[in-house]
């Protein structure tokens, strides 16, 4: 088993075969059996249609998965058509946008975000690790997700996007609230209109006085079709940078960190054998893709595998499964260390593949490389573990309680 809160030991396939057929990734029922739905749909059902929220499609073959994610033409990414059921949510840069427009945004984030860039920054990040652990192991019980991984990931994250690290929880608050459904509507609606203000009033601060090390300074320094890149394009590159990359990669961290607790032959394995933990950093955000499903837009109809996918219907893209199609991984449902084939779909395909991607892995291994160093015999604390209601936007836990040793 790998994560008992998602996963049913005793599944049934018809059961399965019931739920793909009304298809609801937001239903608890997805979060309970995740694991057991993906290997009934890479076996079964590779792409499917759905009649929930007014009908989709999902894609969980890599083969056609990876067809879809090269083809923005036909498959284009839109913010309204991001998450299922298709909402009008903000416009996200550089996400929401395709080539040539797309490109162009690419070209001034990508060397911030470059392997040489993150080695340059791998010391440091180290550095943060040691010290966030250090201060937490002081108590007998600390939690792994709000005292350990979203420091890290906030501190380090603000600092490339060129915003006072000091300052990363008045931002991540209300996301999680918001991806978590935590307090009502209303509440969640007021922290997040304060928190895109409050972007913008930083925004406009750093763009005085612009860093060019920063995302910030490179974008406010950079020119869009010979014209200046706008505070409002920035502010919309900020906020994917903060919703894309402080989740995702601390929900990783989280459920990477209760594997190995319950898994101790694994942890011990990585212990003995710390120059394994770059290609564990790999299956870990293989196994546990924290972004599970997002979506595309379908402007005209169209057919995939021989599955008719309809114009004006959200397509969705299940890259977490594509990460166990027998055709793309070897043993997928065997975690395997030593695997010598890095190949992912968590971090997307195609144009779009994840611009922080490279950031991810970084702060992903200094996590664990610092925890493994410094607290080898660490243990969840199990009954203070909270999976969230749903994972339909984000599979993590809300909390993961650590009696350090």
């Amino acid at each position: 088993m790998l994560l008992k809160e998602f996963e049913n030991e005793n599944d049934n396939e018809q059961h399965l075969a019931d739920f793909v057929e009304n298809f609801d990734h937001h239903s608890t029922f997805f979060r309970d059996n995740y694991f057991n739905i993906i290997r009934y749909l890479v076996d079964k059902k590779p792409i499917f249609r759905s009649p929930a929220y007014g009908g989709f499609s999902m894609v969980c073959n890599y083969e056609a998965m990876r067809a879809v994610a090269t083809d923005t033409a036909t498959f284009p990414n839109t913010n309204a058509a991001r998450v299922i059921p298709a909402s009008p949510l903000p416009q996200m840069i550089p996400t929401d946008f395709n080539p040539p427009e797309h490109t162009y945004y690419r070209r001034v984030l990508n060397p911030l975000f470059s392997p040489a860039a993150m080695a340059k920054r791998r010391a440091e990040v180290l550095q943060l690790a040691r010290d966030l652990l250090a201060d937490v192991r002081k108590r007998d019980i600390f939690d792994f997700i709000d005292d350990y991984a979203k420091p890290l990931t906030g501190i380090t994250s603000f600092k490339l996007i060129g915003l006072d690290p000091a300052t990363w929880p008045a931002y991540d608050t209300p996301i999680t609230n918001s991806t978590f459904g935590i307090g009502s509507l209303e509440e969640r609606t007021e922290g997040y209109l304060a928190y895109e203000q409050r972007v913008r009033d930083a925004v406009a601060v750093a763009v005085r006085n612009p860093d060019p090390a920063t995302v910030i300074g490179a974008m406010a320094l950079s020119t869009l079709n010979d014209r200046k890149i706008s505070e409002e394009e920035i502010c919309r590159t900020v906020n994917t940078l903060i919703i894309g990359g402080l989740g995702t990669t601390q929900a990783v961290a989280g459920t990477s960190a209760v594997y190995l607790a319950r898994n101790s032959g694994k942890k011990q394995e990585l212990i003995d054998n710390p120059e394994r933990l770059v290609a564990a950093v790999q299956e870990c955000l293989r196994l546990f893709s924290s972004a599970p499903i997002t979506g595309r837009a379908v402007p005209v109809d169209t057919q995939i595998m021989g599955v008719h996918v309809r114009a004006g219907e959200t397509l969705g893209l299940f890259w977490a499964a594509a990460n166990f199609d027998e055709k793309f991984v070897d043993r997928p449902f065997e975690v395997d260390f030593q695997r010598k084939s890095a190949r992912s779909s968590t971090f997307a395909m195609g144009p779009h593949m994840c611009l922080g991607q490279h950031l991810a892995r970084l702060e992903l291994e200094a996590m664990l490389k610092i925890l493994l160093e410094g607290m080898p015999g660490y243990e969840v604390v199990e009954d203070g573990v909270v999976a969230p209601p749903e994972i339909a936007s984000i599979v993590a836990y809300v909390h993961v309680p650590i009696r350090s040793t």
